[in-house]
């Protein structure tokens, strides 16, 4: 009897709904990290948020949080976050780095530096390190050093790309063209899917001194572009590689990325110098690769120069398409349309073109006054 009634009662009770369990705070973490794989920002942010009201003291969740408000433009969030890190915990050691990038894109380029001189010193994600000291560097004009610290990153990844593109940005500013060249060749040549296929320069393409000095739609030189660690985070197929503490960047666009950026870098070198056939050739073969805003843009600012308004146009529409909120590319399809007769779309672009960058209002207000209206009695 004792023992149908325990068999009745274990049936009865393994009919029952189960009960949901709560997850854990470590779950949490892990979900979140999942949803970052998948580029779902904002839904790991939500799981972060149950981590930490699940266990406040998580250093692991903060960093992640971090990492997830950074790639979601939330760049204070994601400030306070790691700050908050450190706070917890002053030796977890990829914070640094993290707050390095984060201060730098905030313009504190002092604290990036600290933060990143306190990476290399903990021996940090060595290449990552240098990297990013690199660009601090040069954003401080301190060229040399960013040399430097290119090059070092350049030794333990000799097969990377954007160590040399780096550096042939930093050789490009300090005037050193046939050096930047050259590293641009070797960024390109390191991450195009067929490098045979691109045209290689050298310094006498440029001929070692500018004779012409083309300028883009904005008035400067070509735009250039530089990688960093949160535009590779971002790349499609990115593997965001996690031990809890830190991230690694693994994707297979990575080299293309970098590859592509070189190429445009070094159209906008051989674009400074007068070269604009070469130019556009490396911009079309950067857009092959991996199309970027810069590219489109400053290819179209070439194709202008010549004359071809209608491949300008369309490429400044891309360029607006990939980067809506970049006020350059809307000045530039201005200039397009004014040299086609389109007074009206033009003033609507130069109008937003200010209400997005209202630094640029020299330019714009030199545009307007160029501008000619139509003759009184010419039928629209």
């Amino acid at each position: 009897m004792k023992r149908l009634l325990l068999l009745t009662l274990l049936l009865t009770l393994s009919a029952l709904p189960a009960t949901a369990q709560t997850p854990t705070a470590k779950e949490y973490l892990e979900s979140s990290r999942a949803r970052m794989q998948r580029g779902e920002f904002l839904a790991a942010i939500a799981d972060l948020d149950k981590a930490l009201e699940l266990k406040p003291d998580f250093v692991h969740a903060y960093y992640q949080r971090a990492g997830a408000r950074m790639l979601s433009r939330d760049i204070d969030g994601a400030l306070a976050d790691v700050n908050k890190v450190l706070e917890l915990d002053q030796n977890f050691k990829p914070a640094y780095q993290t707050r390095a990038l984060l201060r730098f894109r905030k313009g504190d380029l002092d604290g990036a530096l600290a933060d990143y001189d306190k990476s290399v010193a903990l021996g940090w994600l060595m290449y990552e390190s240098y990297i990013g000291r690199g660009n601090v560097k040069r954003a401080k004009g301190d060229l040399e050093g960013a040399i430097e610290d290119y090059g070092a990153a350049i030794a333990l990844k000799p097969r990377a790309t954007e160590a040399y593109m780096n550096r042939a940005n930093a050789r490009r500013q300090k005037g050193d063209a046939a050096g930047a060249i050259e590293n641009y060749n070797t960024a390109i040549e390191n991450g195009a899917p067929d490098p045979s296929s691109i045209v290689p320069r050298s310094g006498a393409d440029t001929g070692g001194v500018a004779v012409v000095s083309p300028r883009g739609a904005d008035g400067k030189q070509a735009r250039e572009v530089s990688t960093t660690r949160t535009e590779l985070l971002a790349l499609p197929g990115a593997v965001i590689r996690s031990d809890g503490a830190t991230t690694e960047i693994d994707s297979p666009a990575r080299a293309k990325m970098g590859a592509a950026m070189a190429l445009s870098n070094r159209g906008a070198e051989l674009w400074r110098q007068g070269n604009q056939e070469g130019a556009i050739e490396d911009y079309t073969k950067s857009i092959e690769i991996y199309p970027t805003a810069v590219a489109y843009g400053n290819r179209s600012a070439a194709l202008l120069r010549k004359g071809e308004t209608e491949a300008a146009l369309a490429d400044a529409n891309k360029a607006i398409e990939l980067a809506p909120t970049a006020a350059v590319y809307y000045f530039q399809r201005a200039s397009v349309l004014i040299k086609q007769g389109q007074t009206d779309e033009a003033r609507k672009d130069l109008a937003h073109c200010l209400e997005l960058d209202p630094g640029m209002k020299r330019l714009v207000d030199s545009a307007l006054a160029n501008l000619k209206e139509p003759p009184a009695d010419r039928q629209p």
